[in-house]
Parts: C-alpha cells; sequence; structure tokens
C-alpha cells in the first residue's frame, strides 16, 4: 500500500480464519497421536473452508452476462 494514503487494510473474517488454521496446524505436535488427530481435524475444516473462500471470491462472476 502507498505511504501517501490513510487507507486500512481489511481482511475479510473468512480468511483471518483460514490464516488461523495455518497458524493451529505448524503448531500441532506430530510426535503424540493426539496432536495428529488434531491435524486432521484442521485439515478437513480447511476443505470446507476453501470452498467458501472459492464461493466469496466468485459471487459477482456472471453479474457481466446478464
Amino acid at each position: 500500500m502507498p505511504a501517501y494514503t490513510n487507507a486500512k487494510q481489511v481482511i475479510p473474517v473468512l480468511f483471518q480464519v483460514i490464516m488461523d488454521n495455518h497458524r493451529q496446524q505448524k503448531a500441532c505436535d506430530l510426535s503424540t497421536m493426539d496432536g495428529w488427530r488434531e491435524k486432521n481435524r484442521l485439515r478437513k475444516e480447511m476443505v470446507s473452508l476453501r470452498r467458501d473462500a472459492e464461493n466469496m471470491l466468485h459471487w459477482n462472476q456472471d453479474k457481466g452476462n446478464k
């Protein structure tokens, strides 16, 4: 962002949740079975988060065709 503007960057909540999920995955202790289970749970959660993010980014895809 240019230095001469006072605009603030706004990151949508969905993308903040995705970044938090990545942080949690990196923090998983893979030396224990519970760590593996937690990482597996987070990966499954990420599938739905990615789908939601894709829908969010393409919400106006067909606006010009109507």
